[in-house]
């Protein structure tokens, strides 16, 4: 694979380490970034954001099947009370890090991508609900941003 630019980022230290051990195994060259959100790319512009933010309501953990359960960091899964709050999080703190004509995409978790899409409804141009090759359609959400993109007042 060629290098690429990108600015991969995760919050967790454990994380970034596994991710470095993958690049090298699979002679990927990237730089990681160790930070909360946007927090490490402080006015920086992206064409493309893609997001795997933690997606499943606390409710719901205990209830996952035993591999995910115990082996997943709590802190990955866990999107609070009703799984979207992260979404809200990153929603609008992406549109100071988009650049005009990009795009905002997120995996979501079963049922939530017309929640999530609605969350997108001020401050960008485009939202769409795309469907995925695996038994659940709705696991994609992607927001475009045509316009210059600022924060809703």
């Amino acid at each position: 694979m060629p290098a690429r630019p990108g600015p991969p980022r995760d919050a967790s230290p454990t994380a970034l380490e596994l991710a470095r051990d993958n690049a090298e195994q699979n002679g990927v060259r990237v730089t990681l970034f160790e930070g909360s959100l946007f927090e490490p790319f402080p006015g920086r512009r992206f064409d493309l954001i893609v997001s795997n933010p933690p997606y499943i309501p606390t409710a719901d953990l205990e209830t996952l099947q035993t591999e995910v359960r115990e082996y997943e960091p709590r802190t990955a899964l866990d999107g609070g009370p009703d799984g979207l709050e992260f979404y809200r999080l990153i929603v609008p703190a992406a549109t100071e890090h988009l650049n005009p004509g990009g795009w905002l995409l997120f995996e979501v978790g079963i049922g939530q991508a017309v929640l999530v899409q609605a969350t997108t409804a001020y401050g960008y141009d485009n939202s769409y609900v795309l469907d995925s090759a695996a038994s659940h359609p709705d696991r994609f959400t992607a927001a475009g941003a045509v316009a210059p993109v600022s924060r809703p007042r």
